[in-house]
């Protein structure tokens, strides 16, 4: 094995609870008939098209796995890595954050069977990959928690 590919992407949301003063992140729940990683609890994923750029793949991914729609994305400076037995290589992804409202309705694919709302520490005691625990973090430190997200904001 010696190849690097960059094929997938990785998107965090959260909104922010006034009830409770603190974020909620949104996590899915695999199907249990997913080939990959069947019955998990991860961030939104997807598989970057053809002639599509990441960005892009991150919206559509969103629209298509909530049914949430988003004009703006942060870029999170985290890129993750993994090994893909599928490809015997290293994968690449980047890693993508937006803000949902608190009304805002998620409506899931067939490739989830639920979803959840929950605070810090329940994401990540639940999702179980390392790259989407870390991906949370990073979301929480450079978006949700910083004053410079700014910098890393894309419109869409």
């Amino acid at each position: 094995m010696n190849k690097i590919i960059v094929k997938t992407i990785q998107v965090h949301i959260a909104r922010f609870n006034k009830e409770l003063d603190c974020f909620e992140y949104l996590i899915l729940k695999r199907n249990e008939n997913e080939r990959l990683y069947p019955g998990i609890w991860q961030a939104v994923t997807g598989t970057i098209e053809e002639n599509e750029n990441s960005i892009r793949t991150a919206q559509r991914e969103v629209k298509e796995e909530t049914n949430l729609n988003f004009a703006e994305i942060y870029a999170i400076p985290f890129v993750t890595s993994f090994y893909d037995f599928m490809y015997d290589a290293i994968q690449m992804a980047p890693v993508f954050g937006m803000i949902a409202e608190i009304n805002d309705e998620v409506i899931i694919s067939e490739e989830h069977t639920d979803f959840k709302w929950a605070n810090f520490d329940e994401c990540v005691s639940l999702l179980a990959l390392p790259s989407h625990k870390e991906g949370t973090m990073y979301f929480r430190d450079f978006i949700l928690h910083s004053e410079n997200k700014k910098v890393f904001l894309k419109k869409i």
